[in-house]
């Protein structure tokens, strides 16, 4: 009996064997994918540092007052000229 053994065309490779790499589409696809998510995150990361920005001025703000009023308490008076 003849063995039947299954061959490959002269030159050529299995698709499972030449597959190493990424194509150029899958990494376009990827970069795209990681830019839309960066673009979604930026804006709320800015938001996030301008209500940072925002409450540092008003705790500021009530620390000039809590000063303000320690000062009149002490000395009674707003100023001294």
């Amino acid at each position: 009996m003849k063995r039947v053994t299954s061959r490959r065309p002269e030159g050529g490779v299995r698709r499972s064997e030449s597959r190493r790499g990424l194509t150029l589409i899958e990494v376009l696809v990827v970069v795209s994918i990681i830019a839309l998510l960066a673009a979604i995150l930026i804006p709320a990361v800015q938001l996030a540092r301008g209500a940072a920005r925002r409450t540092k001025c008003l705790n500021n703000l009530r620390q000039i007052g809590i000063a303000l009023n320690a000062y009149v308490a002490d000395h009674g008076v707003y100023s001294r000229t």
